[in-house]
């Protein structure tokens, strides 16, 4: 095992102890340690979102020296990144749009459109808040 990707809240901690049973040494996040559902919807969000600011910057580091002492580098995924060395066009341009027509690479699972326009947005992400599994919430614009 070459490397673990973490995908979904808090999920950096069991991938770091996956990379450690299996001696990876490298852990990709995709995800925050911590939920941003404690944030109300609307309204005031000053002292929730200092709070989870706080919960966010203890959080991190306290994952990465965990990952550390175990000879492990965990990393956050940050897809901006992309855009500034080459590799975005590579992929994007070059590789997907020709692997998808070939089907050698598949989008799975398949997207479930639950809605269109701007005001299907809350109730999409309603029901992803609710629990969605091995599914593509869509809404078409």
């Amino acid at each position: 095992v070459a490397g673990v990707l973490a995908i979904g809240t808090g999920s950096g901690d069991p991938a770091v102890r996956i990379a450690a049973a299996t001696g990876a040494t490298r852990v990709s996040m995709a995800s925050p340690p911590v939920s941003f559902d404690t944030l109300p919807r609307g309204g005031r969000i000053g002292l929730p979102l200092v709070r989870l600011g706080i919960r966010m910057g203890t959080a991190t580091p306290a994952l990465m020296v965990r990952a550390r002492l175990h000879g492990i580098r965990a990393s956050f995924i940050w897809g901006s990144a992309l855009m500034h060395d080459g590799v975005g066009a590579m992929l994007w341009e070059q590789f997907l749009p020709e692997a998808l027509a070939e089907g050698r690479y598949v989008a799975a699972p398949p997207a479930e459109v639950v809605g269109t326009g701007l005001e299907a947005i809350q109730p999409a992400m309603d029901r992803l808040r609710e629990g969605v599994s091995a599914r593509k919430l869509v809404v078409a614009l």
